[in-house]
């Protein structure tokens, strides 16, 4: 699948300080109690009052499993 997130950056509202999380998930249920995902999402920044090389794209990467008993 497709994830996206907005994400504001700070708690003052007058500040101009949020991103855009986006990119693909993966799901695999291996078995019915037990599932893994994975993703890989670009981190995009929008707002003017970001400083320095905090105004670049960075990119994250995870994995987790869940297990029911």
């Amino acid at each position: 699948g497709i994830q996206g997130e907005y994400h504001t950056m700070a708690l003052d509202s007058d500040a101009s300080l949020a991103q855009i999380w986006a990119g693909p998930k993966a799901y695999y249920t291996a078995t019915e109690n037990l599932g893994f995902d994975a993703y890989v999402r670009a981190c995009i920044p929008l707002g003017d009052d970001y400083e320095g090389d905090n105004k670049d794209v960075s990119v994250g990467a995870g994995a987790s499993v869940a297990m029911a008993f």
